[in-house]
């Protein structure tokens, strides 16, 4: 299964305890939920994954099979909406 991480706001670390159970699993991409969001620390965390500057770019050009959602809190539900319609899983935090 192939995971975009887009925001590093809220609990991304639990899809990191994932893909570390899983070898199936795989963050490929990351992107931040907003331009100024800082996401060094995902990129840290995956250095194998591909860094977007916007998540409309991840969803769009990855070919993900789930999207977890942890932009800012204000951020979240908009995006979740346009995975959804987008046709991924979505594991979003406070949508």
């Amino acid at each position: 299964m192939n995971l975009v991480i887009i925001g590093a706001s809220g609990h991304w670390h639990l899809a990191q305890s994932a893909a570390a159970l899983d070898p199936s699993v795989r963050v490929t991409s990351i992107a931040p939920g907003r331009p100024e969001e800082d996401v060094s620390a995902l990129a840290a965390a995956f250095p194998e994954a591909r860094v977007h500057a916007g998540w409309r770019a991840a969803i769009a050009d990855d070919a993900p099979d789930c999207a977890v959602i942890n932009p800012w809190f204000c951020d979240a539900a908009g995006i979740s909406a346009a995975c959804l319609a987008r046709g991924l899983h979505v594991y979003s935090e406070k949508p």
